[in-house]
């Protein structure tokens, strides 16, 4: 009886020492791009979503594992492993729901799989622009980033926005790649019904597709060889400053800058999560603005050229549509 409770206890101690590697591993990873050429401030706020989603998912199967090989402990150390990965989950949605979040929001979003944050974002039907925020912003600040080539996603890529706008950032910083090489070798695709913030839900080659988020295009752009970050829920002033230093900056929008379509399409993902699409989506490169004249200049792939756009109403489509921006240096 007594050799049990020692197994037992040991076997706790060893999910314990699990999560502690785990938790250890996550802010080593963190704290490492301080030692990068660049200060970026926002990582602390929300660090690349498929890498915490690929770590929350290995510490389960680890912690599973550890205890299929005792019938009698299997139960007590499954709710234990529960318990943690809802406690990570749970910080995890306090650091990326600093952006204000209107109070309606999708009922779907309490049906997530509580190790999966990524649906959670996918699912929030509304979110609000921080008008004080925005009139807070230096009157006098403005920039231009010159000499940014701009492509157009068609013919061929009719859906192709996320990719194409990361094929003009690195051709750009002198990578000679098009955008159908990255969207044919680079990027990771999925099926219709998949996550956005995991892989883009189609082809880009084709018009019924989807689109991605963020942590997939950091995803492509790494694989492709490049250094990327994901900057997501940084600051308005932030965003800017970063164009300020000379960084063009992937953003996400929409189409002509024209309001969100929020749940204009909805899915089950394969792990069960509610995906809500937010529609006219569209994403860009940020290469311009002007506080003062109330213009952002946004290199455009749908049109091939760089557009003029209110500056607010950017932000406020930015918001819309989580607030996601990636940068490559």
């Amino acid at each position: 009886m007594h050799k049990k409770l020692f197994l037992k206890k040991a076997k706790i101690s060893f999910c314990l020492a699990l999560s502690l590697v785990f938790f250890s591993s996550n802010l080593l990873a963190c704290t490492s791009y301080k030692d990068k050429s660049l200060d970026h401030s926002t990582q602390t706020v929300y660090e690349d979503a498929t890498y915490f989603r690929k770590n929350v998912v290995s510490l389960k199967a680890a912690n599973v594992e550890s205890t299929s090989s005792d019938e009698d402990n299997n139960e007590e150390t499954i709710e234990e492993t529960t318990n943690s990965n809802s406690n990570s989950n749970s910080q995890t949605q306090a650091e990326i729901t600093t952006s204000t979040i209107a109070s309606e929001t999708s009922t779907s979003s309490s049906s997530s799989s509580s190790t999966n944050s990524l649906a959670y974002r996918a699912s929030i039907s509304s979110f609000t622009f921080d008008e004080e925020a925005y009139n807070n912003l230096d009157q006098t600040a403005s920039a231009y980033i010159e000499n940014f080539s701009v492509i157009n996603q068609n013919p061929e890529l009719p859906t192709g926005c996320e990719v194409t706008s990361l094929t003009m950032v690195l051709n750009y910083y002198g990578y000679e790649v098009t955008n159908t090489e990255l969207a044919s070798n680079y990027l990771n695709t999925g099926s219709y019904g998949s996550n956005p913030y995991v892989n883009f839900v189609g082809s880009p080659f084709f018009s019924s597709s989807y689109g991605c988020y963020s942590p997939v295009i950091v995803d492509c752009a790494t694989s492709f060889g490049a250094n990327a970050i994901n900057i997501s829920y940084c600051s308005y002033s932030e965003l800017l400053n970063y164009v300020s230093q000379g960084y063009p900056i992937i953003v996400w929008g929409t189409m002509g800058m024209t309001a969100t379509r929020y749940g204009s399409s909805s899915w089950t993902d394969s792990e069960g999560n509610t995906v809500i699409w937010r529609g006219n989506e569209h994403c860009l490169v940020l290469v311009g603005y002007d506080v003062s004249a109330d213009i952002a200049y946004l290199a455009d792939p749908l049109t091939g050229a760089i557009e003029s756009y209110s500056l607010k109403t950017f932000l406020q489509r930015w918001v819309e549509q989580d607030s996601q921006a990636v940068l490559v240096y």
